[in-house]
């Protein structure tokens, strides 16, 4: 659904792709790790996602957050990006 979104928003299926891939093996991991950002680590998708995972797949999670905020992320990084892209391609088409 993220691609899907920001392929729409951007009008390239390459560009999106790209962007996603840095953003999921180059950017979301340092943001991880970073302390001095505190909780919001908790707005990485990554990191909600290590939250949702059965813990013998990941062990424990690099950033503790609640049931509700790791659902309440990735619904965030689902809506938001097809509501912007559904955004553009109404406007497009106008």
């Amino acid at each position: 659904m993220l691609a899907l979104g920001s392929s729409s928003l951007l009008g390239s299926r390459s560009a999106s792709i790209a962007g996603l891939l840095a953003w999921q093996l180059a950017i979301s991991p340092l943001l991880l790790v970073a302390s001095f950002l505190g909780v919001f680590r908790e707005a990485v998708p990554t990191a909600a996602l290590e939250r949702l995972a059965p813990a013998a797949l990941h062990g424990s999670p690099t950033v503790s957050m609640s049931l509700a905020a790791a659902a309440i992320t990735m619904v965030a990084w689902i809506a938001i990006p097809l509501a912007l892209g559904t955004w553009r391609t109404v406007t497009r088409e106008t």
